[in-house]
């Protein structure tokens, strides 16, 4: 008898390890174009919205995310796969999303313009979801 109720406390402790990683940093914004426009935005883990109009500035705090932002940002980029997707397919105009760890590394980048099929619904869905939080 003890052993289903074992059985099941050790799956849901094992659920609650394994949940959704947490990264220290989520890097998204567009870029290119003639002008070489560039827009950059970065969330961290604590719900910290930055902006940087250029490559070269230093980021500026746009607002702090709500609980509830940074949950669906990261249930996202759980569904998404972010850290095991292989895309680099970027165009003269092209959209980025990167992901860092702790110490600032980046765990995974992926960036299209022309995504040639290989662009997912649910890294579409990531980003759009991202560019809108960025916008509000």
């Amino acid at each position: 008898m003890k052993s289903p109720l074992v059985f099941i406390m050790l799956s849901i402790i094992l659920s609650w390890v394994g949940c959704t990683p947490k990264y220290a940093a989520v890097e998204f914004g567009q870029g290119g174009g003639m002008t070489d426009k560039f827009q950059t935005y970065v969330v961290n883990d604590s719900g910290e919205l930055f902006g940087k109009a250029d490559k070269n500035s230093e980021p500026q705090l746009i607002r702090q995310l709500d609980n509830s932002e940074l949950k669906t940002i990261y249930k996202k980029l759980k569904a998404a796969d972010i850290a095991n997707l292989d895309i680099d397919t970027p165009d003269n105009v092209y959209q980025f999303i990167e992901v860092k760890n702790a110490e600032g590394n980046s765990v995974n980048k992926v960036i299209w313009g022309k995504p040639d099929g290989k662009l997912t619904i649910e890294l579409a869905d990531l980003y759009n979801y991202l560019m809108d939080i960025a916008k509000k």
